[in-house]
């Protein structure tokens, strides 16, 4: 009886539905037009957390945007371990290149199960928020053209 079982689960399972992962690493998709992307790899430093947002500013005040990542993920399953090895990431994209640019350097360090980071405008300066789910909020300051780079608050 048991014999008959097992090829009963062996025919469901050649029938059930099956996916293939081709790629598992965090990519850029860059619209090259006419319906053709281009794929590049994301440096190293986005590949340890699941990324969760990113936000394009310009913090080293040299009329480019940075790209600024968040991300990790602590509410997981109880066999799993929590993704907790992001303090966050900033790159220049350059000729075709991500270029890190060190958390020591820009003064970018996130603190937490980081989820979702914005940008804002006041009337005299520019702040990033960073939300952590279940804890406080990590916010920066974006230094003026004398101090280019970012100043926790």
């Amino acid at each position: 009886m048991a014999a008959n079982k097992e090829l009963v689960v062996l025919d469901k399972l050649l029938e059930a539905l099956h996916h293939k992962a081709d790629m598992l690493y965090s990519v850029f998709l860059h619209n090259n037009g006419n319906g053709d992307f281009g794929i590049k790899k994301l440096p190293w430093q986005s590949q340890l957390p699941p990324l969760n947002d990113f936000e394009f500013v310009d913090i080293n005040n040299d009329g480019t945007n940075e790209i600024i990542i968040v991300g990790n993920l602590y509410n997981v399953e109880v066999e799993t371990q929590r993704y907790d090895a992001s303090i966050g990431a900033v790159f220049n994209f350059i000729e075709g290149e991500f270029v890190d640019i060190h958390s020591k350097d820009t003064g970018f360090f996130t603190t937490g199960d980081a989820r979702e980071i914005i940008s804002i405008d006041g009337n005299a300066k520019k702040i990033l928020i960073v939300t952590n789910n279940n804890g406080p909020l990590d916010v920066f300051e974006i230094l003026q053209k004398q101090e280019p780079g970012l100043s926790s608050l």
